[in-house]
């Protein structure tokens, strides 16, 4: 039997490399199998090793014969450069149980922060810190405006001066008597409508 038979299904690719545009909020690979044994099977659980992908089948048992997919949606969030994910197939076929998928999809990253974490000493002044951004010139950078950090630091983003996509992001809390750990949410508006998020991790420790 060859390696590609599992529990009576044959995977017309056990692993995909699906490639990813820029401002996607999802990526999905679809995995075709077909039934090729003389008996049903049922796909008793499918496993994912990342929560940031969910995996969707149309049904749970396939008879003999019957073609399927399986999707694995992967959610970008704030995810960039390659990523692999493996699904795990549990099926009630005797002798193949298991299976495992390889999904593969490399992220653009839409925006460069440096440094993506400012810490400041509890108790200690506050002192302004700051942080590079840079994208492609075509993207309106801003400031999400609702988070938490919003309230619990000031915060000034300019355009760096004669050089198209960079601004300086500079920032400061309120106060420093009180631990806290925060994300400020950068918000990037691609030509097409689309937007990408990332965040920069504030700390007082």
């Amino acid at each position: 039997m060859s390696a590609d038979v599992v529990a009576g299904l044959k995977w017309e690719r056990p692993r995909l490399d699906v490639p990813a545009a820029v401002g996607e909020e999802e990526v999905t690979g679809i995995f075709r199998f077909t039934n090729t044994g003389n008996d049903p099977v049922a796909i008793m659980r499918v496993r994912s090793s990342c929560g940031c992908t969910v995996p969707a089948l149309d049904q749970d048992v396939y008879a003999p014969g019957e073609s399927g997919e399986l999707k694995a949606i992967l959610t970008v969030g704030e995810r960039a450069g390659p990523q692999r994910v493996v699904l795990t197939v549990n099926t009630d076929s005797p002798g193949h149980p298991t299976t495992r998928l390889i999904f593969q999809t490399n992220i653009p990253e839409v925006v460069k922060l440096r440094p993506r974490v400012q810490v400041w000493r509890q108790g200690s002044a506050r002192d302004w810190r700051e942080v590079s951004i840079e994208t492609d010139p075509a993207y309106t950078v801003s400031l999400s405006g609702d988070s938490e950090a919003d309230f619990l630091f000031d915060h000034e983003l300019n355009p760096v001066p004669k050089t198209p996509g960079s601004y300086l992001l500079r920032l400061r809390p309120k106060g420093t008597t009180e631990r806290s750990q925060t994300k400020l949410i950068i918000q990037v508006k691609l030509p097409d409508g689309k937007k990408a998020v990332s965040t920069i991790q504030l700390l007082i420790r």
